[in-house]
């Protein structure tokens, strides 16, 4: 028994010991430089997020974290050892340069006088022992050991251990500048944040600021005093606190010395520790330049923003911003843009400077301000470019070094007035149809001649006299001449020498020709039809030719005026007929419409309107149904269908009436040119496809891939024309006098079960790409037969080029790639703003070639090296590359016209279709702490703006993902369609919280801004073809607690990741028991001990 009690005091005894043994540990000198700290119920805030009116529950509250401080619970690596050897404080001062009194330089010079400092091999440092941590990270422990010797209290800036827990100090006693706009200079403190998770983790003195790169000394540089360099816009650096601004807050009024002994400051000590001041020196003003801030906004909500150096303006100076929509001060602007680009929009804004009095100032001479405007969305311009312009009484003059978005303008100015932001982009179809040069006529962006010359097809379209370029009444092209001899100016003729001297009535130019050296605009507006001429024995099509001044170069337009049925014609406005077929009004309609003519009667009052057979020499084309009316107003009516069509150009029918000024005719001519029999594709390439995935890679790496495709209308599905309210436009049967077909649409293919082929085909002598290679509606073939020009037919097909406004071709698209190439993401690229590196053996080209009709083959080549044997082109499906996809394209009123007017003959509409689209790929990785990971647990979007992304309730966003069970997060095929130029997207990608109360969902949201560019590319057919490249400009994440509106508050990223917890953990087994058996033997052997005891003594009772 004695045995089993000695050896039960034994085991307990050691277990004590050990437990004691910890506690001793833990009694040693704190070197974490952190409190031990655990959330507590104060250290939250209950805050109201329910904006409904009604009885809040726990849901209509969040908990925000108010102490501003790190759980941290100490450990072993928290304490220092108990044998540390220390400098003296006499040691170290002998290193201390002698201050000035100016603090920036003295900071400056007292960091400088460090470098090269070691810390010993146990972590001791000066700095650590001078703060009270001797081996410590000493970082920011040497910032306060430099402030303090610089002469700078605590007063004015405190120091601090950690740099975390500086940052908030700081940021609490507003001493932490966040906006970049303005950059720190030399001696300012700057705090950065490299693992971008919000808290600063590195502090340095500024040695040097040179093109936005900021060198740095700092303490704790791998163990030593060392340097290191940010670039301001890397993201990296979060912000600084402006030493030099201490000097100037110091400075005296005028009348007194600006020169005096310092005051005794107390030194940034740290808590706790007494120690004399630093010895005083006599203190000199230093020229320092503080900063003015100045906001402002407009009444549409447009925010400016100034900032400027002391000594600008004198005290007491405000700003204001007004809106400006003089439309003659903006055209200042909009006349100074660079030729052939088109003006989308322009804002103005009138900025203006006031002083204490009222009276408009300008800044100081030789000093500059910084602007900044914040345009809102519902302002913003899409375009290609921006420009501004400075308005001022001498005109408008561009503003260099500008940088300007649709959404922000940042530039400098010394001087104040109207400003002009400028949207422009190349001159679009609707607004240029064709261009007069000395040495070509009538370019048309789009259009291609033939040249036999080289046997190419080039940039010029077919003008002339018997191909004219069509216009409606009512619209409009604008012509564009050069003349380097004389002003230029274009002139309507009014006799071509071809008797068409009335013809030049039915266009006009709309407004002033616009004439800038040898260049002269011209916007040329349909009024009337044009008409016919009988030459002869046969009507013949009329044009107006338009000359350029001082040149042989002629422009010819034709005008047609489309009656409706039920349209009425006052003779009262017809000219008096003289013999001359010329002034014969003209007036076309079709079968099923009814024409109306009406007029005045001569004074005998015995006339009506009536049809001559000697004035129809080719036959009717409107019946003898005619039905005659009396109108209230006194005239005579005679209203005829249009029932018999024959045609041809030859069906005219001449209405005469005798007027009280004469003899007055009007021509109603068939609708033959209105009646056309194909809508094609020509030119058709669909277009370049450019598709980026972005993915991480096992390790933390992050990859894009770039695949380029080149792809070919394959076939079409089908094709409508649609009319002017949207709906579709009416064919009819060539075949079947003119008998409705439904449906009203061309289709594609070969019918399935009749084997008849449709409405479109393509030359099997062309293949793919080439000049040649169209798909054409002009044909059909009977059932069983195959679909070549030995078997076609004419289509029986017909519709009027009237009625179309618009057409939709829905179509089959043949995609190849044709170059691959992945990049690795190396954030230290471009001075820290990252970049992508391209990665070797990952740049694959592929080289086509179609054979005449289909197939063809391909060959590919890695890195520019040698290329591959030919493989024959099949199907992705069967192992190929070729791959398949469905597109609709949509074409507007003015892609009509230009196919009207591409078709030689005006006898159809020859599109040209031709899609840019860009895709893009993110991969995110998703994380989940305490438990497995299911597949689709969460959900993840993709938002437009930052409003959206914190929008409650959340929106749909422009793409949403879930998560598989491996973590992997994928958001597919984000398109950029139809980009003009150079465009920025701005996305903010984050995961939508569920309602699992056992999880915490992780709140960040990563910012991508995506650079898409609409260029030339050297590949394809002719080298004609435009891509479309899509790159990652920079993502970014929201740094903790940050506010997702501030782009200050985001911190470079490496990798799309969201951790999510559960708020119920399982402890993970460790692998050993730590001394849990010995509590459990010592407990079983001390109760054992007591038991035997207890028998024993009752034993001994009972005895």
């Amino acid at each position: 028994m004695s045995l089993v009690l000695a050896l039960s005091l034994a085991v307990s005894g050691n277990v004590f010991w050990l437990m004691r043994g910890i506690g001793t540990a833990l009694t040693n000198d704190l070197v974490c430089g952190l409190e031990e700290h655990v959330h507590s119920e104060e250290c939250y805030e209950k805050k109201l997020i329910c904006e409904e009116e009604h009885e809040h529950t726990d849901e209509c509250y969040e908990m925000i974290l108010i102490c501003g401080k790190e759980e941290h619970k100490h450990t072993e690596d928290c304490y220092a050892p108990v044998s540390v050897q220390r400098e003296t404080r006499s040691d170290w001062e002998k290193t201390i340069p002698k201050t000035r009194g100016v603090y920036a330089s003295d900071l400056m010079n007292v960091a400088a006088s460090q470098t090269g400092y070691v810390e010993s091999e146990d972590g001791y440092t000066r700095y650590g022992d001078w703060y009270g941590n001797p081996t410590a990270d000493w970082n920011v422990m040497f910032i306060s050991f430099c402030m303090h010797y610089a002469g700078i209290s605590k007063d004015k800036i405190p120091g601090g251990a950690g740099c975390w827990a500086w940052q908030v100090k700081l940021e609490e006693k507003g001493l932490l500048i966040t906006d970049l706009n303005v950059l720190p200079q030399i001696g300012d403190i700057v705090l950065a944040d490299k693992d971008g998770d919000g808290k600063c983790d590195r502090a340095g003195i500024v040695a040097d600021v040179t093109d936005g790169k900021i060198s740095l000394i700092e303490g704790d540089v791998d163990g030593k005093v060392g340097t290191a360099s940010y670039t301001s816009g890397s993201g990296v650096v979060f912000g600084y606190v402006s030493i030099n601004s201490l000097n100037k807050q110091e400075v005296k009024p005028d009348d007194e010395a600006v020169s005096e002994t310092a005051e005794e400051t107390t030194a940034a000590l740290p808590e706790g520790t007494t120690e004399e001041p630093a010895e005083t020196t006599e203190t000199t003003t230093e020229e320092k330049v503080s900063i003015l801030e100045f906001n402002a906004e407009t009444e549409s909500g447009i925010c400016v923003k100034a900032t400027a150096p002391a000594g600008a303006f004198p005290e007491g100076v405000t700003m204001t911003a007004a809106d400006v929509n003089d439309e003659n001060i903006i055209a200042k602007a909009e006349g100074a843009v660079e030729e052939n680009k088109e003006v989308k929009g322009s804002i103005a804004i009138d900025i203006t400077f006031k002083d204490s009095d009222g009276n408009e100032i300008e800044p100081a001479e030789d000093t500059t301000v910084n602007v900044s405007i914040s345009i809102p969305e519902d302002k913003q311009i899409d375009a290609d470019s921006y420009s501004l312009f400075h308005v001022n009484n001498d005109g408008a003059t561009e503003v260099e070094g500008v940088q300007a978005t649709q959404s922000e303008v940042v530039f400098e100015s010394d001087s104040f007035s109207i400003f002009i932001l400028t949207a422009t982009g190349e001159r679009s179809k609707d607004k240029v149809h064709a261009w007069i040069k000395n040495a070509g006529m009538g370019t048309l962006e789009g259009h291609r001649e033939y040249d036999p010359e080289t046997g190419t097809y080039g940039d010029y379209i077919v003008n002339d006299r018997e191909y004219p370029y069509v216009l409606r009444a009512g619209d409009t092209i604008t012509l564009i001449g050069y003349n380097d001899q004389q002003t230029p100016r274009f002139v309507i003729e009014t006799d071509d020498g071809n008797n068409n001297s009335n013809n030049h009535r039915n266009i006009e130019i709309v407004g002033e020709q616009t004439v800038e050296g040898d260049k002269v605009t011209a916007v040329i507006s349909g009024v009337g039809s044009t008409g016919w001429r009988y030459e002869n024995d046969h009507w013949i099509r009329d044009s107006v030719r338009i000359r350029l001044e001082g040149t042989d170069e002629y422009f010819y337009i034709q005008v047609d005026e489309y009656g409706s049925s039920g349209a009425v014609v006052d003779f009262d406005n017809v000219p008096v007929y003289n013999n001359n077929n010329d002034n014969i009004w003209n007036y076309y309609v079709r079968v099923g419409q009814t024409i109306s003519v009406a007029g005045t009667p001569n004074q005998n009052g015995d006339h009506w309107p009536y049809i001559a057979n000697g004035d129809n020499p080719n036959g009717w084309i409107i019946t003898n149904n005619a039905s005659y009316q009396q109108l209230d107003n006194g005239k005579r009516q005679l209203t005829i269908p249009a029932e018999i069509y024959y045609g041809n150009r030859d069906n005219v029918q001449i209405i005469t009436m005798y007027t009280p000024q004469g003899i007055k005719k009007v021509r109603i001519i068939e609708n033959v040119d209105g009646n056309i029999d194909h809508a094609d594709i020509e030119i058709a390439d669909g277009g370049v496809y450019t598709n980026v995935q972005i993915e991480g890679g096992k390790n933390g790496e992050l990859y894009k891939t770039v695949t380029e495709y080149q792809s070919f209308v394959y076939d079409v599905n089908y094709s409508e024309m649609l009319n002017s309210q949207g709906g579709v436009v009416q064919f009819y049967d060539n075949n079947a006098g003119y008998a409705p077909i439904t449906p009203s649409r061309f289709i594609g293919g070969k019918d399935p079960e009749t084997g008849e082929c449709h409405d479109y085909w393509s030359d099997p002598n062309y293949a793919p790409g080439n000049s040649q290679y169209e798909l054409t509606s002009k044909y059909t073939c009977p059932p069983g037969e195959t679909f070549d020009m030995g078997h076609a037919r004419w289509s029986n097909k017909r519709f009027f080029y009237q009625d179309v406004a618009g057409a939709i071709f829905d179509v089959e698209l043949q995609i190849i790639p044709r170059h691959v190439q992945k990049f690795i993401w190396n954030a230290d690229a471009n001075g820290g703003a990252g970049g992508w590196d391209p990665i070797s053996g990952q740049n694959i080209e592929y080289d086509i070639h179609y054979n005449q009709g289909t197939g063809g083959q391909y060959r590919t080549r890695t890195d520019n090296g040698p290329w591959s044997d030919f493989i024959d082109l099949k199907p992705a499906s069967s192992g190929g590359i070729v791959e398949y996809k469905n597109e609709v394209f949509n074409l507007g009123k003015q892609a009509v016209i230009d196919a009207y007017n591409k078709c030689p003959n005006h006898s159809g509409l020859d599109f040209t279709v031709h899609h840019d689209l860009a895709t893009i790929e993110f991969t995110a990785s998703k994380v989940l702490t305490g438990r497995t990971l299911q597949n689709n647990e969460f959900l993840f979007k993709l938002f437009p703006s930052v409003e959206e992304a914190i929008a409650d309730p959340v929106p749909t966003g422009i793409a949403s993902a879930r998560n598989d069970a491996s973590g992997k997060v994928v958001f597919e095929n984000v398109e950029f369609e139809n980009v003009s130029g150079e465009h920025t997207y701005t996305y903010y990608m984050r995961e939508i919280p569920g309602d699992d109360e056992e999880v915490i969902y992780d709140p960040v949201i990563y910012k991508i801004i995506i650079d898409v560019n609409k260029v030339k590319h050297n590949a394809g057919p002719e080298g004609q073809d435009i891509v479309v490249p899509v790159d990652i400009r920079s993502f970014t994440r929201l740094r903790k607690g940050g506010d997702p509106t501030n782009d200050n508050d985001y911190l470079p990223a490496d990798q799309f990741v969201f951790n999510n917890t559960t708020n119920k953990y399982v402890l993970p087994d460790t692998g050993g028991g730590g001394i849990a058996p010995y509590f459990a033997i010592g407990t079983v052997l001390i109760v054992g001990a007591l038991i035997l005891l207890l028998l024993r003594r009752r034993k001994e009772v009972d005895l």
